[in-house]
């Protein structure tokens, strides 16, 4: 999901040897059955971690519920009249005031999770019903480093109610105030892929976006970068001249063509 919404990310084998430390994760479904509860431990607490429902269902049902500070959790099928909508209380997104995303349509269902009295949680979104009465907590940041999007995937939709650009601002806007990373600004459909030395972007729509824009990590923010792209047959490049600003962004005019690809690699 999080590729989807112009986040950079890419697939990661988990092995016996398996370590990780100060890294960005996202887990989901039944992927903490796979490992040990120390496992479980040095994951969350050693790295920034986006989980959902079923993962936070795995942590009560194993006793593990204090590493995401929750007491229990209930979960609550998706079409059945309880939930209707999660609303983002006290933030301006698109410039709308405490917008709103629908939880009745190409949805999971929601986990209602039951946070410790006092605990380092920050509830960013809460659902409610059609009458406008708070359900409880959607999502919600933990110790400052566990984002908790309590949804499973819709059987036949998956993630699609959340491919909207209010849930992708707000993703950014949280993972921006807790960690480093890279991700593409207003290029819905776009996909990123990222390393120390090379970025990889895909236009997934038909249509034209009008210049690159990228928030880069610090480390990146201080590279030179050449892109590369085809016109026809031929191989072309060209040197990225511009300087990130204040807030991190670079900018390329460069036109990315729908259904295109093309290649930044680090200049040394």
């Amino acid at each position: 999901m999080v590729g989807t919404l112009g986040i950079a990310c890419k697939p990661e084998k988990w092995t016996l040897q398996s370590h990780f430390t100060d890294e960005v994760l996202a887990v989901s479904g039944q992927f903490f059955n796979n490992l040990t509860d120390r496992q479980i431990t040095e994951l969350l607490e050693n790295n920034v971690v986006l989980i959902d429902g079923p993962s936070v269902q795995i942590l009560i049902d194993r006793g593990l519920g204090e590493l995401v500070c929750a007491n229990q959790v209930e979960l609550k099928k998706a079409r059945t009249g309880y939930q209707s909508y999660e609303q983002i209380d006290g933030m301006t997104i698109d410039g709308i005031q405490n917008p709103r995303v629908t939880m009745l349509q190409h949805t999971g269902d929601y986990y209602q999770v039951d946070y410790e009295p006092a605990a380092p949680v920050q509830i960013i979104s809460n659902a409610y019903n059609e009458n406008a009465k708070k359900l409880g907590p959607a999502m919600a940041l933990v110790n400052q480093r566990t984002l908790i999007l309590p949804m499973n995937t819709d059987p036949k939709y998956g993630w699609e109610s959340q491919y909207y650009s209010i849930k992708e601002k707000l993703f950014k806007r949280i993972l921006n105030q807790i960690t480093d990373l890279d991700y593409v600004i207003e290029m819905p459909g776009t996909k990123l892929t990222a390393v120390a030395d090379q970025m990889v972007l895909s236009n997934f729509t038909i249509d034209d976006q009008a210049q690159i824009q990228l928030h880069l990590t610090s480390a990146k923010a201080n590279q030179h970068w050449k892109l590369y792209f085809h016109e026809g047959a031929q191989l072309q490049s060209m040197e990225v001249t511009a300087s990130p600003d204040s807030n991190g962004m670079l900018t390329i005019p460069y036109r990315l063509k729908g259904l295109e690809t093309v290649i930044l690699l680090a200049e040394f």
